[in-house]
């Protein structure tokens, strides 16, 4: 693999930290201090530094032939739909363009693949992954009452959208899915690692759960389920989903009227609104919004589409659309979302068919998760799981990195370090 000097493997920690950093002061003034300017300010800060950081860092496009092809026609795309910013008619505050972690950073994330990663970098972040499983823990813990205790009360008296109670219990669960790809290799953690993600993980889950976030805990559960598969060889695995299905049929036969009534009780908002179609309204508000040449090309990085299907009476103009594939198109249309499919089934189909290793073919497992997320969600965003998305994508292109052994590879990742 590439050579890296401190020096620049201290730059590229300087990127995850900061990262950190700006989710943490994300966090801060949008929960705990609301639209506290000095976190505001410090957020912006953490995007300097983002940014200085990764113009230090050694740059290298390995890709070639088609993939080169799509991934530069996407990344042209990305940066025109930025570029489209001050001629659309609704104008998103420079400030919350800057800050936010879903509306410039997303076009931006590509330019990630020009890094020169190795193995170091690699396991640096894997390493810097327990910061976000100890602060998912402490913030279930914080937030106890309202999570376990006080969901169905707070969720059934809220007027309106108010993401401090809707949005707030999926946070823990979102920010172990980074570390939750890793699990594909649980049985080389550290002891002590196991244990804090295993009780982090079942507290994010129920947490997510009691507030009805039906797609978060389907991801959540999604890669646990992929990691038990990779964890075991195919005999193992198919006993063990055999025993789980065993065991829930037959504690079901003969407890099946306390048992529903207990987990009715426990999941009132889940379980009201575990068939509620929420996407329908928008999506075919969407569709009635938009013209030919929007569904070519988008509407820019703050297009928007008019519904009447969940915005408020004075904001009928939304900007998202949580469906993540039209997101897409609505910001870039479908010459964004092209090249970037084909991106991705390009490094799956390297990833599975042409590696010596397991991590390549993990990494393909994770991008055609991302795939099928692209229906209730799975927009890029700024974040761990943003940069583990282009991570995954270069994995599967670098030769270099799929012809490496499993021993090499497990020994240059130093799993069981991860506590030290």
């Amino acid at each position: 693999m590439i050579a890296y000097n401190s020096k620049s493997l201290k730059y590229w920690e300087i990127f995850l930290y900061s990262l950190f950093a700006y989710f943490l002061f994300g966090i801060a003034h949008s929960y705990v201090w609301e639209n506290s300017k000095f976190f505001q300010a410090l957020q912006g800060a953490c995007c300097i530094f983002l940014v200085y950081s990764y113009l230090q860092i050694p740059k290298k496009l390995i890709l070639k032939g088609f993939p080169l092809f799509c991934y530069l026609c996407y990344l042209i795309v990305c940066l025109i739909t930025l570029l489209r910013w001050p001629f659309t008619p609704m104008q998103i505050p420079a400030k919350f363009l800057l800050l936010s972690s879903s509306y410039m950073w997303p076009y931006l994330l590509p330019f990630l693949l020009f890094i020169k990663w190795d193995m170091s970098m690699i396991a640096k972040f894997y390493h810097v992954l327990l910061l976000y499983c100890i602060f998912s823990f402490i913030f279930c813990i914080v937030n106890y009452k309202d999570f376990y205790m006080n969901s169905s009360l707070l969720f059934y008296s809220m007027i309106g959208f108010d993401s401090f109670v809707i949005v707030r219990p999926q946070i823990p669960l979102e920010k172990l899915f980074p570390l939750s790809f890793f699990a594909f290799y649980f049985v080389r953690w550290n002891r002590n690692l196991k244990v804090l993600y295993v009780i982090t993980f079942l507290l994010a889950l129920v947490a997510a759960l009691m507030m009805g976030r039906r797609s978060c805990a389907a991801i959540g559960v999604g890669m646990l389920m992929i990691s038990i598969l990779l964890n075991f060889n195919k005999k193992s695995a198919i006993k063990c989903f055999g025993g789980i299905c065993v065991v829930f049929i037959l504690y079901s036969l003969s407890n099946y009227n306390f048992d529903i009534s207990l987990l009715d009780n426990t999941f009132q908002v889940l379980f009201g609104r575990i068939d509620q179609d929420t996407r329908s309204g928008t999506e075919i508000d969407f569709y009635k919004n938009f013209t030919a040449i929007d569904w070519l090309v988008g509407r820019g990085v703050n297009g928007t589409y008019r519904s009447l299907a969940v915005s408020d009476i004075d904001r009928l103009q939304r900007i998202v659309c949580e469906t993540g594939y039209l997101n897409f198109i609505l910001h870039g249309g479908v010459m964004l979302l092209v090249p970037y499919l084909f991106l991705l089934l390009n490094s799956i189909f390297k990833g599975l068919k042409k590696a010596n290793n397991s991590f390549p073919r993990c990494c393909s497992l994770y991008l055609l998760y991302s795939i099928v997320l692209l229906y209730p969600g799975g927009f890029p965003a700024l974040s761990m799981t943003g940069v583990l998305q282009w991570l995954c994508i270069y994995v599967c292109q670098s030769t270099r990195i799929r012809e490496m052994s499993e021993d090499n590879f497990v020994k240059s990742m130093n799993f069981e370090k991860i506590w030290k």
